[in-house]
């Protein structure tokens, strides 16, 4: 099966159908179905508990994305914060926008939001089957009606609208292609055809601008991401005129936001891979002072391993907002230069607006600021759902202010760190039960990721939950390839050091046995998309590493991933195929082209979802055949589950996800036992 093989042909069809049966076989095995029951049950109870999205304020109103407790639906809501005493919500949560309702289609989910200054309105993306190719009405907040604006091409739009709400900056895709985005702006109740392009770039760029806009409109501020470790800025006058660009061809990324009508404020890792604070002063027509050499730029007496994304202006300070390990962290520097860290639970979270396939400032952690001077960003942990918090300086440790439920009683959340074969320090987080046995190892789950300078989501999981909650060790490895460190644990993992990540990875696992965490016959792995790759190159690269391993959306073929969607997006961090120098090592690393029989192999799953808009379902595809047919009579499963209503993931309902992971679970238990049994 060919990863260049067509949709449409029968043969595929035919492949898929003998895959289906396979499927059907394995669960009407009764060791299956009495561990996916049990599986299927723990999952229900951990995900059935609600969640609080990221939120977006517009005046008094807060704006998310909650999913609702039981039958897990999500929708956008609002809340009223209280105006004279706080933080504190007086109203809500109320229920604004259904996507399912809007759309007449059980599939749709919101891909996105962004509501005018005063509230009034909200911007909406949504889509169908999980495709991501966002449709954008806008809503009226008060009444609940759509109007009659529509705008296609808006994929993973970046909104910032003016001052007064009679429109917005977007930025786009024209004619729904796959690359080039432009800036525009749209005027309520004109079409889109009128829309006027302010800035663009090629029709073929995979250059990522997002937009933002000065408090007085004038100005336009542009990100523009240039791979995964790299960000341009400049500023761009709405009316007219050149830009002015403040940095170029700088690796690093830098985040800056307007502090009042004359200032730039955020953080750059331009100059330390761990991050800086940035104070940019403009003169009167806008245009900074110099280029990064003349930045003020500072590492404020933070904690070593504290990586600065974002600064934030609150109050007479400056609150920090980055990551550190696994996790995030958040400090506040004061007006006299003291430090002190907000006090969060281990291995908190706080959420990005959206998991853009692109570096993108929509995939920063979301902290918005009140009226009132307040920080409001939804909190998580791997024990807890993600709630509504707010904090200010002087109140310790932030402040409920609205949640669904608490998480399932009874689990622990602990950090620890193990040495790479280079002796490198990998951050490691471990959930498990409170009351877990610890005479003898339990089965473990180990969930890598390691690219794009993403670091592993700590946030609450249900399928974490489940798993710890069954009697088993999760375990989340912050292997190179993320920013758990900083850039350069990044940039190490990157191109031909694409098999350091692999390696970490194994050594994670290694090290959890030799600590008597795990026994390799009841240790399985997973990983999603980059992290699907990870779990594909460690089931060729180390067969001997795990009994049972799960890859759900991976990207398989490094010889030709280039060629399918949206995936010249990657090339920074993997490589550009048609390069000579390049393919040679490609070729060596990519798992599809690395498989051969061998007896020790785990037993693998492989899910996928049909409207994938990212990773083409043919990467499942050609993988799993080429499993198939390097495997030996009766020797372990290789199963594949596609989604025919699904895509890379994002938008999927809390009840399909649990279908989907009650199958995945089930299996992994499964052949544990078995492994362990022999």
């Amino acid at each position: 099966m060919a990863s260049g093989v067509a949709d449409d042909d029968p043969r595929l069809s035919a492949w898929l159908a003998e895959r289906e049966r396979e499927l059907a076989d394995y669960r009407s095995d009764p060791g299956f179905a009495a561990h996916a029951a049990v599986a299927g049950a723990a999952l229900r109870e951990a995900s059935g508990r609600g969640a609080v999205g990221a939120p977006a304020i517009g005046g008094r109103l807060v704006f998310s994305v909650d999913t609702a407790p039981g039958d897990g639906r999500s929708a956008l809501v609002v809340r009223r914060l209280a105006e004279d005493v706080g933080p504190a919500v007086e109203d809500g949560p109320r229920a604004l926008v259904d996507p399912a309702a809007v759309l007449d289609d059980g599939t749709a989910a919101i891909d996105w939001f962004s509501p005018s200054p005063d509230g009034t309105l909200v911007l909406v993306g949504l889509s169908r089957s999980g495709e991501e190719r966002s449709i954008a009405w806008i809503f009226d907040t008060a009444s609940g009606d759509r109007l009659d604006d529509r705008l296609d091409g808006l994929r993973h739009a970046s909104i910032a609208w003016l001052p007064d709400g009679s429109g917005f900056l977007y930025c786009g895709y024209p004619g729904g292609r796959d690359y080039g985005r432009s800036i525009l702006r749209h005027r309520i109740g004109e079409p889109q055809s009128a829309d006027a392009e302010l800035w663009s770039t090629a029709p073929d760029s995979t250059d990522w601008p997002d937009v933002a806009l000065s408090p007085d409109g004038a100005l336009a501020l542009v990100h523009v991401s240039i791979g995964w470790d790299r960000t341009d800025v400049l500023l761009l006058p709405v009316d007219g005129g050149p830009a002015r660009v403040l940095v170029e061809g700088r690796a690093g990324r830098t985040r800056l936001g307007f502090d009042g009508p004359d200032r730039l404020l955020g953080a750059s890792s331009a100059r330390d891979p761990r991050g800086e604070l940035v104070r940019i002063e403009l003169d009167r027509s806008g245009v900074a002072d110099g280029g990064v050499e003349d930045w003020d730029l500072e590492r404020p007496a933070v904690a070593e391993d504290l990586v600065i994304e974002r600064a934030l202006p609150l109050g007479d300070g400056v609150l920090l907002i980055g990551e550190g390990g696994l996790g995030s962290r958040l400090a506040f520097l004061d007006a006299d230069g003291v430090v002190a860290p907000v006090g969060l639970p281990p291995g908190a979270d706080l959420p990005y607006a959206v998991m853009t396939p692109g570096q993108s400032t929509l995939r920063d952690r979301v902290v918005a600021r009140t009226a009132r001077g307040e920080a409001l960003f939804a909190l998580s942990s791997p024990t807890e759902p993600p709630l509504l918090a707010a904090w200010r300086p002087g109140l310790g440790a932030p402040v409920v202010l609205d949640r669904y439920s608490a998480g399932p009683p009874g689990l622990t959340v602990r950090r620890d760190e193990v040495r790479a074969s280079d002796g490198a320090r990998i951050p490691v987080l471990v959930v498990e039960a409170t009351d877990l046995d610890a005479s003898t190892p339990p089965p473990t789950l180990l969930f890598g990721y390691g690219g794009f300078g993403l670091s592993p989501s700590t946030a609450y999981q249900p399928v974490a939950a489940a798993w710890a909650a069954l009697g088993g060790r999760y375990v989340i490895a912050g292997i190179r390839g993320g920013r758990e460190r900083g850039d350069e644990w990044h940039r190490s993992a990157i191109g031909p050091g694409r098999a350091r990540v692999v390696q970490d990875f194994a050594d994670v696992a290694a090290a959890l046995v030799e600590r008597g965490l795990a026994e390799r016959d009841r240790l399985a792995i997973w990983g999603s998309s980059n992290g699907g790759l990870l779990v594909a190159q460690t089931i060729v690269r180390h067969p001997e590493l795990c009994a049972a391993a799960y890859a759900a959306v991976p990207i398989t073929d490094l010889l030709h991933y280039h060629r399918h969607s949206i995936a010249r997006l990657w090339m920074s961090d993997y490589g550009d195929p048609d390069s000579p120098a390049d393919a040679r090592w490609l070729r060596r690393e990519s798992p599809l082209q690395a498989v051969a029989p061998d007896p020790r192999r785990p037993a693998v799953i492989v899910t996928t979802g049909a409207h994938d808009t990212r990773v083409e379902p043919l990467h499942s595809y050609a993988f799993v055949d080429a499993l198939l047919a390097a495997a030996e009579p009766g020797g372990r499963p290789v199963l594949l589950s596609v989604d025919a209503e699904g895509g890379h993931g994002p938008g999927r309902s809390t009840r399909r996800q649990d279908e989907l992971w009650e199958l995945v679970l089930g299996f992994l238990l499964t052949e544990l036992d078995r492994r362990a049994a022999r």
